[in-house]
């Protein structure tokens, strides 16, 4: 629909974020035992207070190092690709603004994991592709190829705001820390 120029920009800022999806790709080899870890010494408090402080760590990091990226978006693709794809700066600005919302993403994912709520992960999955199915084709007619990373991005936002409302009506319904019931658990 793009053609191939398009295509391969979008593929050439894809690889520049590459490294971050590795580094996620690793975190799933420690942080899932940790949330183990965690949920066992305290139950899902601690389980949530590890990942809250985990994911606002590692979210300003991200963000601090996307916004420098983002700041000289054109000018890193032009380094590297050439100057023919550095008009695709702003795609490479959404795709930073989709990894940044993975981090979270991630957090969730794992505390609905360790919690043995599932269910709630597919769901989430489910709506992000449907969000993302049905702005595809009107935002890459009204936008082109960053028409692509807008669809995406949305899906990605749909994704972590139901996950984030799931994860607050789970801890609504949790006992308080003190009580004598949620001590009964630990």
């Amino acid at each position: 629909m793009l053609g191939a120029e398009a295509a391969g920009s979008i593929r050439a800022t894809q690889n520049v974020v590459g490294p971050v999806n590795v580094a996620y790709q690793a975190m799933e080899n420690i942080v899932p035992i940790k949330a183990g870890e965690e949920m066992r010494k305290g139950g899902i408090q601690r389980l949530a207070k590890f990942l809250l402080r985990f994911g606002a760590q590692g979210i300003v990091v991200l963000a601090a190092s996307f916004l420098v990226i983002g700041l000289f978006s054109h000018e890193f693709l032009s380094f590297f690709y050439g100057h023919e794809v550095a008009v695709y700066g702003s795609v490479l600005d959404l795709q930073l603004v989709y990894f940044l919302l993975v981090w979270p993403l991630r957090q969730l994912g794992y505390l609905f994991r360790t919690i043995d709520r599932t269910p709630s992960l597919v769901v989430a999955s489910l709506l992000a592709a449907a969000t993302s199915l049905i702005l595809i084709y009107p935002c890459v007619e009204s936008f082109s190829a960053m028409g692509i990373m807008i669809a995406a991005v949305a899906g990605q936002a749909v994704n972590v705001m139901y996950l984030t409302v799931a994860w607050m009506r789970i801890r609504a319904s949790l006992p308080a820390v003190g009580s004598s019931a949620a001590i009964a658990k630990i």
